[in-house]
């Protein structure tokens, strides 16, 4: 019993540590595309600004 109780422990941070990785990569992915948004929204503005 004690054995399976430990296999679920492991089945569960072993879960836990994937979807906290892939939180940080899309949370990574949505930043820098985020960034590159902004700098083009001042590019823009900056452009029809001097316009």
């Amino acid at each position: 019993m004690a054995c399976r109780t430990l296999h679920m422990c492991m089945n569960l941070i072993t879960i836990s540590t994937l979807c906290l990785k892939m939180s940080l990569f899309v949370t990574h992915k949505l930043y820098t595309c985020n960034t590159k948004v902004v700098t083009l929204t001042q590019n823009v503005l900056k452009a029809t600004q001097n316009m």
